[in-house]
């Protein structure tokens, strides 16, 4: 049993010996060395009733309990993070619906075909800050704090946005005829400002967020569970959250107005911030919790502190990657996967602002089709790729040579080029629910194939690789891939001035992209043994 050192007034016996740690704060870990021993604000998990107590006598509990102990107390911090996880994709919901008709609104949006891929460029260079200001945080506290942090900034930053467009909107409307020249043209730019800069830190806090969610499900999960019991579910839950979060966009803009669903999306952040933090507190308590110092993966025994403060953050990722060889072949992958979805989703939204020039109709029409494509990402990850997690499984325990559970990473690129075949026969004008249906298959697949498959490559890294490596990717990599095809993208319409050959050079571009990323996917899809033992 994991137990602190005796003080030095306490009595030798070990009839009394006890494992209870100080209340204040995250006193110690499982090896007896002092950590944060104040605590600067009171944390969510104090008022919900997990704080530490004293957990009684060693003499009192046999090894068989406490290892039943443990393993529920792992169960429990694993659905508290899964609901976290689930709210902050519930959150979204709400601020992506509100985000999308905001930035394409005719009142306080952008007119111009190239302000999506500007905004898209502009997400990298931001993405280089937050990944850089993460990185800080994570060398001088532990993820719990790190988590707790960015969630609150997240809710602080839509709830100011909401504040703020919301004055903007009752400003311009009580504004005068002698001032709609000058006056409410500032105000415009004021709230085409705010929404530019909403769009752009958006993207990268909700990577950010659910990065940290499944880096502490996949530290404390075990290998076998996984890939067959968590992963799916967890990602499942996630799309029922959207799902119900998306049939409720149309009612809270109907009430609140598209301000009112970035203050709604607040309030979920904030309450996936308290479930976070339970989480890594029953984490602590039964000394389970990923920390740097004592590394709970299986990769590598030699245990490299990234994390110098001498290092920069380029060093500190070349060094990483050069470690673990499958996070390279990972970035390439995820390049060349985030330039087919900016594509895709450039595609999408000019196709639905052409068709549906209204605000809210808009809103609420993006948010029931992101609505279905939630309800049958749930159906994968609920129904389908459990058993065929449990299929490849067994077959993989059979044969060790087997690489079936590794195919799923060419999935979605085989579907995605047989999707733009598709559209390429369509001579006339390029309907909007053709490309509607491409751009849901593309995104029920990435909420439900391809989550599973990243996390599949995760849970077997080190702590190292799960919470920076893993943010360097998801945060750097992602955005990277979506800024340079953005640069592109913004080129296009100045190129092809009619809307049909628009839509040629996007589907040819789609087309292109797919075989690149189907290039890109097949080392993933069949790993060196080396590979496949980290």
């Amino acid at each position: 049993m994991c137990m602190p050192p005796l003080p030095t007034d306490s009595v030798t016996s070990t009839s009394t010996t006890t494992t209870s740690r100080v209340a204040t704060g995250r006193a110690s870990d499982c090896t007896g060395r002092s950590r944060n021993k104040t605590i600067p604000f009171k944390r969510p998990a104090d008022v919900l009733g997990y704080s530490r107590s004293s957990a009684g006598t060693d003499t009192d509990i046999n090894d068989k309990n406490q290892n039943s102990s443990r393993s529920f107390a792992r169960i429990q911090s694993i659905l508290f993070m899964a609901s976290a996880s689930a709210l902050h994709f519930a959150g979204f919901e709400f601020a992506r619906s509100g985000t999308i008709a905001l930035f394409t609104s005719s009142k306080t949006g952008f007119a111009s075909a190239s302000a999506s891929p500007l905004s898209t460029i502009c997400m990298t260079p931001f993405s280089i800050l937050v990944l850089w200001l993460y990185t800080k945080s994570l060398e001088r506290w532990e993820p719990w704090k790190c988590l707790n942090i960015s969630s609150v900034l997240f809710a602080f930053l839509l709830a100011s946005s909401a504040g703020i467009l919301r004055t903007l909107e009752m400003l311009m409307d009580h504004s005068t005829d002698c001032d709609e020249g000058r006056g409410v043209q500032v105000l415009r730019r004021l709230a085409q400002t705010t929404i530019f800069s909403l769009n752009v830190a958006q993207s990268s806090f909700v990577q950010l967020l659910y990065t940290q969610h499944w880096s502490f499900i996949g530290s404390v999960s075990k290998e076998w569970e996984g890939a067959t019991v968590w992963f799916a579910p967890i990602a499942g839950l996630g799309s029922i959250a959207s799902t119900l979060a998306a049939l409720g966009v149309q009612p809270v803009i109907q009430r609140w107005g598209l301000t009112g669903s970035l203050g709604i999306s607040s309030i979920f952040l904030l309450a996936s911030g308290c479930a976070a933090d339970v989480a890594y507190r029953i984490a602590n308590r039964h000394c389970f919790e990923p920390t740097r110092k004592e590394d709970t993966g299986n990769h590598y025994s030699k245990r490299q502190d990234l994390h110098s403060h001498s290092a920069s953050l380029v060093e500190t990722s070349l060094r990483l990657f050069s470690r673990v060889p499958i996070l390279v072949n990972l970035c390439i992958e995820v390049l060349t996967c985030q330039s087919v979805s900016s594509i895709i989703n450039f595609l999408f939204l000019l196709k639905v602002r052409e068709c549906i020039p209204n605000d809210q109709q808009r809103a609420s029409w993006t948010a029931t089709w992101y609505a279905r494509i939630n309800f049958f990402s749930g159906v994968l990850q609920f129904g389908v790729l459990p058993l065929l997690m449990k299929h490849w499984k067994s077959k993989s325990d059979n044969n060790r040579n087997s690489n079936q559970q590794h195919k799923v990473w060419l999935v979605m690129p085989m579907f995605m080029m047989a999707s733009a075949t598709l559209m390429s026969y369509q001579t006339e004008h390029l309907s909007l629910l053709l490309v509607t249906v491409s751009f849901a298959l593309y995104k029920t697949l990435e909420y439900s194939v391809r989550c599973v498959a990243v996390e599949m490559v995760y849970v077997n890294l080190d702590y190292e690789s799960r919470f920076f490596g893993k943010e360097v990717i998801g945060l750097l990599v992602d955005r990277l891939g979506k800024s340079s095809t953005a640069v592109v993208l913004s080129l296009v319409p100045y190129y092809f001035g009619d809307t049909e050959s628009l839509d040629k050079a996007f589907v040819q571009a789609l087309s292109v992209g797919s075989l690149v990323w189907l290039a890109a996917s097949y080392p993933l899809a069949n790993p060196k043994r080396k590979d496949k033992m980290q």
